[in-house]
């Protein structure tokens, strides 16, 4: 969280200041944008910018990471 709510909303279910709602995002995304700094292929981002940097010492994370968002989305529901 202290990561990403610098640009995200802490309500992943909402827009933050600098970065798009990312309730949902799946494995793939999450691995190739915190990880690598990518997206998957045939990906369409939500946002144009280029602000965000990798950070790639989450990646041991980001299974964790994907179940908080899966369950962020269910949540809204």
């Amino acid at each position: 969280m202290a990561h990403c709510v610098v640009c995200h909303n802490p309500d992943p279910t909402k827009t933050g200041g600098a970065g798009p709602e990312i309730a949902g995002a799946s494995r793939e995304l999450l691995e190739a944008r915190v990880v690598d700094g990518t997206y998957p292929p045939g990906y369409t981002p939500k946002r144009t910018t280029k602000a965000m940097t990798p950070l790639p010492f989450l990646a041991p994370r980001i299974d964790d990471l994907a179940a908080f968002l899966a369950a962020a989305q269910h949540a809204e529901r």
